[in-house]
């Protein structure tokens, strides 16, 4: 089963694969799971002046092979036709990474970041001072040494603060200059930094149909509906009345009334109906990728929508990015769910 699946991934990556490099550019900008990649290729027709084979191969560029028949094998011939330009820009497949491998301009991309948010630190990589904090926020540390000299500082103030950074200075009397410098040598100085997306790319934390409890959330999840549930309930038995209640307690409920009784055969007590609203949101019965509705989305559904997309089948749950078609880009979302 699992070389199946593989095979299948392969398959289906190849595809995209293909479809991207045949592309041209309107086609590519078009497929959001294609990427224009401008290349332009400076060239020189007088590179061929040794090889009339290669200069007619840019013919079309402007190229051509001039003949010189005086000396010795045609010496003197040459590729004339100045610069040109090559329009080597291609079309390539978007690269589908977890959330976790993502910067943050790739975590908040439309393409790459699907179904990713950026989560920021508490403190951002600038800020920090040390090497294994810095390691421990996911900022990168950056080694930076440079060399100075304690005579490069011209009053004293300067020359002492430099044993701050690693000197070793003095400022003392120069009898060669007849005057007080600073002295001590060269020295490195640490200058390494925290740098980094003071932050990291996460996974959006989906939310369960169940936790949701007003309609309005409750339909904004495609996968979720709003059942609604009005229950008719007593008042007379939504009350615990033991040992006793009031009438507060009663009139407190919509929908219930208090009866005052007068004497011991007209006890009070509290009559009327209650409409009590138990809605609730629940999933939708079927889950997208869930071809076989066997409560999981596995290589089970990916073989019957391979069957779908060459027999040209339509099935709601199959149509992964809801585009009205069953086609290879549900396949590799169904796929990426299953590796996820």
């Amino acid at each position: 089963m699992k070389k199946i699946f593989s095979l299948l991934y392969v398959l289906t990556i190849t595809y995209v694969h293909a479809q991207c490099e045949s592309y041209g550019e309107a086609q590519c900008i078009s497929d959001s799971s294609c990427s224009w990649v401008e290349e332009q290729q400076s060239m020189d027709c007088g590179n061929y002046d040794n090889s009339q084979s290669l200069c007619d191969q840019y013919s079309s560029y402007g190229c051509s092979w001039e003949f010189s028949w005086g000396g010795w094998q045609n010496y003197g011939s040459y590729c004339a036709g100045g610069t040109f330009e090559i329009d080597s820009s291609y079309c390539e497949p978007i690269q589908l990474l977890n959330c976790t491998e993502l910067s943050q301009n790739q975590c908040n991309h439309p393409h790459y970041g699907d179904g990713c948010q950026w989560v920021q630190a508490e403190l951002d990589c600038d800020s920090i001072a040390y090497e294994l904090a810095c390691n421990d926020y996911n900022c990168q540390w950056i080694n930076d040494f440079q060399w100075a000299n304690c005579s490069n500082y011209n009053n004293a103030s300067d020359c002492y603060a430099a044993n701050n950074i690693g000197g070793d200075c003095d400022w003392i009397w120069n009898s060669t200059l007849w005057q007080d410098t600073c002295s001590g040598g060269s020295f490195q100085i640490d200058l390494s930094y925290c740098s980094g997306d003071s932050g990291s790319c996460q996974e959006i934390e989906m939310l369960e149909c169940s936790s949701l409890s007003t309609e309005s959330n409750c339909n904004y999840l495609e996968e979720c509906e709003w059942v609604e549930n009005i229950d008719i309930e007593n008042c007379y038995d939504i009350l615990d009345c033991n040992p006793s209640c009031t009438w507060q307690d009663c009139e407190a409920i919509e929908g219930c009334n208090w009866h005052f009784g007068t004497a011991y055969y007209d006890p009070s007590y509290c009559y009327g109906e209650h409409e009590a609203d138990n809605s609730y949101c629940a999933e939708i019965e079927y889950i997208l990728g869930d071809i076989n509705e066997d409560n999981q989305i596995n290589i089970q559904d990916i073989i019957l929508t391979v069957n779908m997309v060459i027999e040209s089948i339509y099935q709601e749950s199959a149509d992964m990015n809801s585009d009205g078609s069953i086609n290879i880009y549900d396949l590799i979302l169904m796929v990426d769910i299953i590796i996820r």
